[in-house]
């Protein structure tokens, strides 16, 4: 978002928590750590249907 010249409109939350949220207020990122996304079950929540991406891909 840096190379776009995107400002963040909001950040919440710490990476120790696991979970991070920044808010660009046309899109809206959630970041996990694999321990918070095993812990939320975040991928149950679309039965699978959207992808995961991996960190190092981004």
């Amino acid at each position: 978002m840096k190379t776009m010249n995107v400002k963040t409109f909001r950040t919440s939350g710490e990476s120790a928590s696991g979970w991070i949220v920044i808010d660009f207020l046309d899109v809206v990122l959630h970041v996990f750590s694999p321990e918070a996304r095993v812990y939320y079950s975040i991928e149950k929540l679309w039965d699978g249907s959207t992808p995961v991406v991996d960190g190092a891909d981004v």
